[in-house]
């Protein structure tokens, strides 16, 4: 139920992307996304030449495979369709792997859900093809780390490596899971090294291949330009689940964590302090897709702070409380939004003002979440008293 569940919810979100005139909105705007004649989207020229677009080979060989194959007329309207059909499946198939990768990890039912809808509703999934975001192979990414995750945590490390090869085929970004193997596995040295070096090896190939180069992106120079979108766009990626994960990782309960969920916050420092690294300096971050690649990391994390909520000893003790956070959270919504619109300045002047206000919107209705998490998470409802030996009263 769950799973159809999950659909329903994107095909909301591809509607809503096509109707904001996103990529995706119709054949001509694809074929512009894809730096291909208006009438011709299936030249994909942006993979052809481009670094570092050309490296990421295995989504277009699946669209224009499965393209060449159908038993109809070979045109831009059917490669167009064949284009958003893949990717509303990858997606897909990304939010039902997320589900398991959560229950491997221990979540409730309730708990996995709401953490694929965090995963759907975030602002890169959300406005996926919408404006500044150029979301293009990232659903198939998505999904092989997933997969590469789910491996790795059930000792699969072959299959692990295997699905890393297709990754680094996919997107570069994906080549942190056999580093994790690399750094936390429990095995021999040589079979740890040999695991991990055959997806970068797979990668490098590539590469040479296709024309060796470094990325012609300079996505630190263009966030050092403005720094005020950088800022923002890195922050919209998660919103407020940012600050959930932090009170995740801060707070550890490791008596409470699994083997599997134990081993993610082990690694989390390391993989989600990479990705945003290489965000900063190799990409724009208004394209937020990329220091979405945490999204195994964060939302977990996230979801044990929001587990503590339900724990009656860590709710607001008296309803005021609740109104104050709500309060304050509108307060800062709305301060935010008119911020936002009084520093034009801050933003690329190359982008319309309006086809950003569904990102300051997000932005402003995240901060004034943040407040509300805020005090649901930090916010005990009653203090020990004083002699008592438990550490608060139940």
């Amino acid at each position: 139920m769950a799973f159809a569940a999950y659909a329903v919810v994107l095909t909301a979100i591809f509607l809503l992307n096509i109707h904001l005139g996103s990529a995706i909105s119709s054949p001509t705007a694809l074929a512009n996304d894809l730096v291909s004649p208006a009438d011709s989207p299936q030249d994909w020229n942006l993979n052809t030449s481009i670094r570092p677009f050309k490296y990421r080979v295995l989504f277009k060989t699946v669209v224009k495979g499965i393209w060449a194959t159908l038993p109809i007329a070979h045109d831009g309207n059917t490669f167009y369709w064949t284009y958003v059909t893949l990717s509303f499946a990858f997606f897909w198939g990304a939010a039902v792997a997320f589900h398991v990768f959560l229950a491997i990890l221990g979540f409730a039912r309730w708990e996995r859900v709401l953490g694929v809808l965090i995963f759907l509703l975030s602002a890169p999934v959300l406005l996926a093809y919408y404006v500044v975001v150029n979301t293009r192979e990232d659903p198939l990414a998505y999904l092989l780390v997933l997969l590469s995750l789910i491996a790795l945590v059930q000792d699969r490390p072959v299959a692990m490596c295997c699905l890393s090869i297709l990754g680094a085929w996919t997107r570069e970004t994906t080549l942190i899971v056999p580093l994790l193997y690399l750094v936390y596995a429990r095995e021999a040295w040589p079979r740890r090294i040999l695991l991990f070096a055959l997806p970068v090896a797979a990668h490098v190939a590539l590469r040479i291949y296709a024309g060796f180069g470094l990325n012609t992106v300079k996505g630190i120079a263009r966030n050092l330009a403005y720094p005020v979108e950088a800022a923002l766009f890195l922050f919209i990626a998660f919103g407020a689940f940012w600050f959930a994960a932090w009170l995740g990782y801060s707070r550890a309960s490791p008596t409470a964590d699994g083997p599997a969920l134990g081993w993610l916050r082990r690694s989390a420092v390391l993989a989600v302090g990479l990705i945003v690294l290489t965000s900063v300096t190799m990409a724009k971050l208004r394209e937020n897709r990329v220091v979405f690649m945490a999204f195994p990391w964060i939302v977990p994390l996230a979801l044990t702070a929001i587990r503590r909520m339900r724990d009656p000893a860590r709710r607001p003790g008296h309803a005021g409380w609740i109104r104050v956070w709500v309060l304050g959270a509108v307060m800062v919504a709305g301060l935010s939004f008119a911020g936002f619109r009084a520093l034009p300045g801050s933003w690329n002047a190359q982008v319309d003002q309006f086809a950003l206000a569904p990102f300051e919107v997000f932005a402003s209705l995240h901060l004034g979440l943040s407040v509300v998490l805020f005090g649901l998470c930090a916010e005990p409802r009653t203090k020990p008293l004083r002699g008592s030996t438990s550490p608060r009263i139940r």
